[in-house]
């Protein structure tokens, strides 16, 4: 939806912005659709995310509402599709806090460490949110559904 405190957003509203390029790689300038979608760092954590819950990656992947069609997309159990919503609500918001971190403390989070804790993020939302059966950690790992759906 665009709600996103960005900084071209920022610069929309009035906010004396030093660049609105983001600050991670410089290419492009920062939007919700750079952050989530086109950015390096997004596109790669999205790949490992896709391939790590077995859906298509996408070859194009350009804004927000590319990643939620495709994920809402998929085919399959509703139980399973919720879970994948809910892995893509955690991607989200580890993007985010990650992006966070880089902008306000200058801290940079490696990609394997983002999607570790994508996972942690997601198998605690799922274990307190979903009424499934117990999942184990090892079973969450290898996104072994048929456990726990």
């Amino acid at each position: 939806m665009g709600k996103f405190v960005t900084k071209v957003g920022l610069q929309k509203r009035g906010v004396r912005v030093d660049s609105v390029v983001c600050s991670r790689y410089g290419f492009q300038d920062e939007t919700s659709d750079h952050i989530f979608a086109s950015c390096l760092l997004a596109r790669v954590v999205w790949w490992h995310v896709f391939k790590w819950v077995r859906i298509p990656v996408l070859t194009e992947c350009n804004s927000v509402s590319h990643i939620t069609d495709h994920i809402s997309g998929q085919i399959g159990a509703k139980t399973w599709k919720k879970t994948l919503q809910l892995v893509a609500f955690a991607t989200f918001w580890r993007i985010w806090l990650a992006r966070n971190d880089k902008e306000f403390n200058c801290k940079t989070t490696s990609v394997p460490r983002l999607v570790e804790l994508i996972k942690e993020a997601a198998y605690v939302w799922v274990k307190n949110r979903r009424q499934l059966k117990a999942i184990s950690w090892p079973d969450w790992l290898d996104f072994n559904v048929v456990s726990f759906l």
